[in-house]
């Protein structure tokens, strides 16, 4: 391995070079992620990253193949967007908040918010109210929704 000038590790390149190897757990009954532990085996890593893009599938499925009411075809490419932020910070055991959302895609607080609402009416996430970043007032926390669980079961059943 060759010394860099920063001191990092050759080797290491792209967006996802600082990312721990240990993914979180995703709990299918209750939605929510567990603690982040090292897999144990390349398996288990395969196994974590295949869930991850299950459920990508499984919301890309309800967005594409279901309308709202009134909804505009630019409207489900906003939610197909946030729902990559929103695997991606799944992937990284982090809490689904507006705030985190706002910080990594730079939008509007209020345009993650009305995406979010449209994500939550169609069941791809579930909210519910936690406690703000300064553990003073409630903030909209999100999970992943019974339409995206319940197509994954429905998945795993024709296996």
């Amino acid at each position: 391995m060759q010394n860099t000038e920063s001191g990092e590790k050759a080797g290491k390149s792209g967006n996802h070079a600082g990312r721990s190897q240990c993914k979180p757990s995703f709990d299918e009954r209750s939605g929510t992620l567990s603690e982040a532990t090292p897999p144990t085996t390349a398996w288990q890593e395969l196994r974590q990253r295949w869930l991850g893009q299950a459920l990508f599938v499984s919301a890309l499925d309800e967005i594409v193949d279901s309308s709202l009411p009134d909804e505009s075809p630019a409207s489900k490419l906003k939610q197909l967007g946030m729902m990559v932020y929103v695997m991606d910070l799944v992937g990284e055991g982090k809490p689904i908040t507006l705030t985190a959302l706002v910080e990594s895609g730079g939008l509007a607080r209020s345009a993650v918010g009305e995406i979010m609402d449209k994500l939550v009416e169609r069941g791809c996430l579930a909210e519910s109210m936690g406690k703000n970043t300064w553990g003073r007032g409630k903030a909209r926390q999100f999970n992943i929704g019974d339409a995206i669980l319940g197509a994954l079961q429905r998945q795993a059943s024709c296996q």
